[in-house]
C-alpha cells in the first residue's frame, strides 16, 4: 500500500475535511506495526496511535477488505490509542477506500 498517497487523498478529499480538521495526516510503517499520526497545522501537537499485527491483516484494514474493530474484537489487530482515535481511523480508511 502507498501511505503517502493515502495521506495525500486524505487530504484533499473535501468530505473528509470534517474528520480532519485542523489535522495533517501521516502515516508510516515499520515492520508489523502502522503508525497513524495527527499534527495540528496551527500549535504542532501532535497524536499518535499505533496498530499492530501480522502485514496482511493491516494491509486488509488499510484497503477496506476488512473492518479494524473487527480484527481488535478477534484479536489479529492491536489498537494503541483512544476508543475515539479508533473510531476517526476506522471512519478515515472506510471513507477513502469508497474514494479510490
Amino acid at each position: 500500500m502507498d501511505w503517502v498517497l493515502w495521506q495525500e487523498q486524505v487530504q484533499k478529499t473535501a468530505f473528509l475535511q470534517p474528520l480532519i480538521g485542523t489535522e495533517t495526516p501521516g502515516v508510516t510503517a515499520d515492520g508489523e506495526r502502522l503508525c497513524f499520526s495527527f499534527v495540528n497545522k496551527y500549535n504542532g501537537s501532535e497524536r499518535i496511535s499505533m496498530l499492530t499485527g501480522r502485514m496482511d491483516d493491516l494491509h486488509e484494514v488499510f484497503e477496506g477488505r476488512q473492518r479494524l474493530s473487527d480484527l481488535i474484537r478477534i484479536n489479529r489487530v492491536t489498537f494503541t490509542g483512544t476508543y475515539r482515535e479508533q473510531l476517526k481511523l476506522e471512519s478515515l480508511l472506510f471513507l477513502c477506500k469508497l474514494e479510490s
